[in-house]
């Protein structure tokens, strides 16, 4: 289940890798935070609006368990692939940014690459 935030208050149980992922991209009281929950394989996927405007946009994804993988792919209004976060070694951060954004819809998932039973993640957005 994804729970999307407005207020930074609400992260308090969230992990320290977490964390600092979301709060690389954007000042917290300025991102959109949501949480989740993947297996080996899954897949989460999340809409962002671009509007006129807009100077950078910016994806990042947190988790606690760095034996676990999971990856960030972030694809343009058109569809086309424009940002791919994944490593060759389990990191607990993954990050995607794009300066001056297309004006519209753009659509990121989260992958469950390689996962041992279950793994809760946070991703963050800016701007909100």
């Amino acid at each position: 289940m994804q729970k999307r935030y407005k207020n930074p208050a609400y992260i308090a149980g969230m992990s320290v890798a977490a964390i600092l992922a979301i709060t690389a991209i954007a000042p917290a009281a300025f991102a959109t935070f949501s949480t989740g929950t993947l297996s080996q394989g899954g897949t989460f996927t999340a809409f962002k609006q671009i509007f006129s405007g807009t100077q950078r946009m910016g994806i990042a994804l947190g988790w606690d368990k760095a034996s676990n993988d999971l990856w960030l792919d972030l694809y343009d209004p058109g569809g086309s692939l424009r940002c791919t976060s994944h490593t060759l070694s389990p990191t607990s951060v993954q990050e995607c940014y794009i300066g001056t954004p297309q004006v519209g819809t753009w659509k990121y998932n989260v992958i469950g690459h390689s996962v041992s039973g279950s793994q809760s993640f946070a991703v963050g957005e800016a701007p909100p």
